[in-house]
Order: C-alpha cells, then sequence, then structure tokens
C-alpha cells in the first residue's frame, strides 16, 4: 500500500519514513480527508509573524486543502489574489501568509489591518478576545472566499449567548392630582397623623 510522508511531504513505502523517522500514512487516508464541497465554510484564527497572515489549522488543512496545489485562489472583496502555499504548509506551519495581486502586492495584510483584526496573542488579554475570519469554498482545493464573519461574541464552550432580555417596562405614572387651592393638595400629601385637625364648626353635630 502506498504511504505518505506528511513531514517529508514524499512517497514511501515503509510505515515509517527513512529520513526522518516520522509515522507515515495510507494516501487514501489523505484522498478521504480532503473531501470538501462548493459552499461549505469554516473558521480560521490570526496569524502574526513578519507579518499578518490567517492560520488555516491542520484540520482545516487536511480536509479542504491539497498537496497537489502549490498556490490557491483567495477571493477578497470579490477580487481574485493568489495565495502561495509553501511546503512548510504540510508540517508544522497551516498559515497562509501572502495573497498577492498582479503587481505582486500583498492584499492580504491590508486586508486584515483595515477590519482591525489581532492575532491570538495579542488578542486573548483583552477578555478572551480571539479573532477569527471565515473561508467559503468556491471550488474544492482550489479557491476559497475570504470574509469576515458575523459579529458575534461566543461564551465558553462555542455556545452563542441569547440575546439581552428586554428592559422591563416602568409602571404607569400615577394620575395627576384634580385642580384645587394649593393648600388642600399639600394637606393631601401629608400622612393622616400630621394632616392639621380643624374642629367643626359649633352649633353642627
Amino acid at each position: 500500500m502506498e504511504r505518505f510522508c506528511r513531514r517529508c511531504n514524499k512517497d514511501v513505502a515503509e510505515p515509517f519514513c527513512p529520513d526522518c523517522g516520522g509515522l507515515t500514512v495510507s494516501k487514501g487516508l489523505i484522498r478521504q480527508s480532503g473531501i470538501s464541497r462548493k459552499g461549505e465554510r469554516f473558521e480560521a484564527t490570526i496569524w502574526s509573524g513578519e507579518e499578518l497572515g490567517i492560520r488555516i489549522g491542520v484540520n482545516n488543512r487536511d480536509k479542504y486543502f491539497s498537496r497537489k496545489n502549490d498556490h490557491v485562489v483567495l477571493i477578497i472583496d470579490d477580487n481574485h489574489y493568489s495565495a502561495r502555499i509553501p511546503n512548510s504548509f504540510w508540517s508544522k506551519c497551516p498559515e497562509i501568509r501572502v495573497a498577492s495581486d498582479s503587481q505582486h502586492f500583498n492584499l492580504l495584510q491590508s486586508w486584515i489591518e483595515s477590519h482591525g483584526l489581532q492575532p491570538q496573542s495579542a488578542a486573548k488579554p483583552v477578555r478572551g478576545r480571539k479573532d477569527t475570519v471565515m473561508l467559503e469554498v468556491v471550488e474544492p482545493e482550489v479557491s476559497f472566499r475570504l470574509m469576515v464573519p458575523p459579529p458575534m461574541a461566543r461564551e465558553a464552550g462555542g455556545r452563542t449567548p441569547e440575546p439581552p432580555a428586554e428592559r422591563s417596562k416602568l409602571p404607569p405614572a400615577p394620575p395627576k392630582a384634580s385642580p384645587g387651592p394649593i393648600q388642600e393638595q399639600w394637606k393631601a400629601r401629608l400622612p393622616p397623623q400630621e394632616r392639621p385637625f380643624h374642629p367643626p364648626p359649633a352649633g353642627r353635630g
């Protein structure tokens, strides 16, 4: 059975690579893990090195990308850019660092900066903030649309918090006192024990 060494990026016949000694995997498993469909979406985080990029992650890399492609197309704001996939992408660095136009200008970093996104190392101290981007499969293993996910604060465990409860309505204001002499209105506000006592006129009762 044909096998593949992920570390050396080459075909081998043995269970362990003769060059690096690492465990090899079946090519059939690699092909099976790379199945993806148009319209599928996955998240990636912001990566920081000499420039800003996006960290795809090992699981997303194995599912959505192919070793036969050394470039993929990133669609950013409806424009197509070429993103190079280096050999390190398949070892310890599953990141996309450059997406350039025909003039070889790296649009990826400027796009990240324009949205105010931060790498996890810089964003983590801010209340556990973890900035992410979303990629949508346009053509499996070939082109992806890059976008910012809708603003959403997540609780621990990936749950979306419920919307805040509506403010309780204030009780209706008490009806206004009927118009009358100012003194009578003032007396009505006093407790019964503090109201002035006026004996009834003589000759009544």
